[in-house]
């Protein structure tokens, strides 16, 4: 496999030893549907339409359309379901409900009696959230092939003992990985022959049946402040352009369980862990977008827009922890058991993001109806990691060989049923950016943030959406129902391989994440 000499290469460095992989910078670069209530309620597809705040991070035309200075808010109440299922244990359900506040926004619009083609100026600014990271899960495992120690032995093969072991004059954390000295000092993984090799305390091969709990908790969101400006030329072009300055926030706390069934062990049967990994990563960005609205008939719109990558500067802090309660004894008849923990990490690194583009077209049915549609193509092949010290070329070459272009689809309609109220419908449907070679098939993932093991690997979003509005006088108010479902594949670490032979087996579970919102947005017209 592509990835085999990973393992050892990060025996000999130190700053590779906490690297970002391809998942992190995927992570990080994905957005949700997210938006005002009319927006959402028609599936987003907003591109070639305008006139709404949460266009200022899709299609910056959409601001010149704006025919009076307008101010509006969206709130939003959402439960997120997250069901896990094993082949071995079954399916495990887990939720949390949240409330925030999505989007506020600001457009000030100035005629241009003075030019007669340019009808309007308008400049806005507005905040959207982007992204919610916010939903825990739990996955288990029965009768598991592969212990967590097996895979940090593997890890830690080709490195001295005396390199790993603490003394008082060294400290192996700032040298080797953490993972293997986490292990070695909670005895988790210990010497197991010449050549520096070493074996995990849990090892199914030799008559233990064991079972496994992953619990996972994850916070965070990806904010937007944007500045806006654009203009109508004739009420048949309009522009726009517009700086996006980001905020990132991610806290990932999991929980790794594993209990033997050891029936051979004196005095006892039965040996349990608890590896905890704990991750907070913050950044800051900037990127830029410009667009356009066309009118090449009075009842059919088009769209375009394009968006740099977002460049970002990122920091997280880490740390990992073991309570381990003994398996098995040592030569004076000592049962084996071990606590130990690692420092608190920093590090810091760079992130570009894709580069977007989008192309909308919509039909406006006189005065009765909009049906709407968007595309919007995502370069995730062109995602890129840096930092001060080595650079990432592994994992930059790992991006372009194993993503692809990101395809999302949105699709909405609005039914004016009166000049006041009105009725609206939508679907978009976001495509897995990651290839069909890494989903179907095991590969190694060779490095993930911080000392976290478990990852995931993305299979697609859908949204369902529904709405209604109602304009009285200067103020408007607007509702949605919004039902998102996003697959996954979940693995609590990486499976892992000699030459071709695999060699660690994690058992993969299916991770399904539906979440239902409940948006309100109140405007005012001026």
């Amino acid at each position: 496999m592509k990835r085999i000499l990973f393992s050892i290469g990060i025996a000999f460095c130190t700053v590779p030893l906490f690297a970002q992989g391809e998942l992190d910078a995927l992570k990080y670069s994905q957005h949700d549907l997210r938006g005002t209530a009319r927006y959402m309620s028609m599936g987003g597809a907003f591109g070639a339409l305008g006139g709404d705040i949460s266009t200022f991070s899709q299609n910056p035309a959409g601001i010149g359309v704006f025919r009076n200075s307008e101010v509006a808010a969206t709130i939003n109440l959402s439960n997120t379901k997250a069901q896990t299922s094993t082949s071995s244990f079954g399916s495990l359900k887990d939720n949390k409900f949240q409330f925030t506040f999505d989007n506020i926004g600001y457009v000030a619009t100035f005629r241009t009696n003075k030019n007669d083609y340019l009808n309007n100026i308008n400049i806005g600014f507005a905040y959207n959230r982007l992204k919610s990271f916010n939903r825990k899960y739990k996955a288990g495992y029965n009768d598991i092939r592969s212990s967590i120690s097996d895979y940090i032995a593997v890890k830690t093969d080709g490195i001295p003992v005396s390199d790993l072991a603490i003394t008082d004059n060294y400290n192996p954390y700032n040298t080797q990985p953490w993972l293997s000295v986490l292990g070695y000092e909670s005895y988790l993984i210990g010497p197991a022959g010449g050549d520096n090799l070493y074996g995990g305390v849990l090892d199914y091969a030799n008559g233990g049946m064991g079972n496994a709990d992953l619990f996972v908790t994850e916070k965070g969101r990806i904010d937007e402040y944007s500045f806006n400006v654009g203009g109508n030329i004739l009420d048949i072009a309009y522009f726009g352009l517009g700086i996006g300055v980001m905020d990132l926030h991610y806290e990932l706390n999991t929980s790794y369980k594993e209990y033997i069934d050891w029936t051979h062990v004196p005095n006892g049967s039965r040996g349990d862990f608890d590896l905890r990994t704990a991750l907070s990563t913050s950044g800051t960005g900037f990127n830029f977008k410009f667009g356009t609205i066309l009118l090449p008939t009075s009842f059919w719109r088009l769209g375009f827009a394009f968006h740099t990558p977002t460049f970002y500067d990122m920091t997280y802090d880490y740390g990992a922890g073991v309570d381990f309660y003994g398996i098995d004894y040592d030569t004076q008849g000592n049962l084996v058991s071990g606590n130990a923990s690692t420092p608190t990490g920093r590090y810091n690194y760079s992130l570009q993001t894709p580069w977007r583009f989008l192309a909308s077209t919509a039909f406006v049915i006189g005065k009765k109806g909009i049906i709407s549609f968007d595309y919007e193509y995502t370069g995730y092949q062109n995602m890129e990691l840096n930092d001060d010290y080595f650079g990432y070329p592994d994992e930059n070459s790992w991006i372009k060989e194993d993503m692809k272009a990101g395809h999302t689809f949105k699709l909405g309609g609005e039914l004016r049923v009166t000049p006041q109220f009105s009725l609206r419908a939508g679907y978009a449907n976001q495509l897995s950016p990651i290839k069909a070679k890494v989903l179907d098939y095991p590969i190694e993932i060779a490095s993930t943030e911080g000392v976290t093991t478990q990852y995931y690997l993305d299979k697609g979003t859908q949204y369902y959406t529904f709405g209604l509005g109602y304009r009285f006088g200067r103020f408007y108010t607007d509702a949605a129902y919004v039902h998102r479902n996003n697959n996954s594949y979940l693995y609590a670490f990486s499976p892992l391989f000699s030459g071709n032979t695999q060699i660690i087996f994690p058992e993969r579970a299916d991770l399904k994440t539906k979440t239902n919102s409940f948006l309100f947005t109140l405007g005012y017209k001026f």
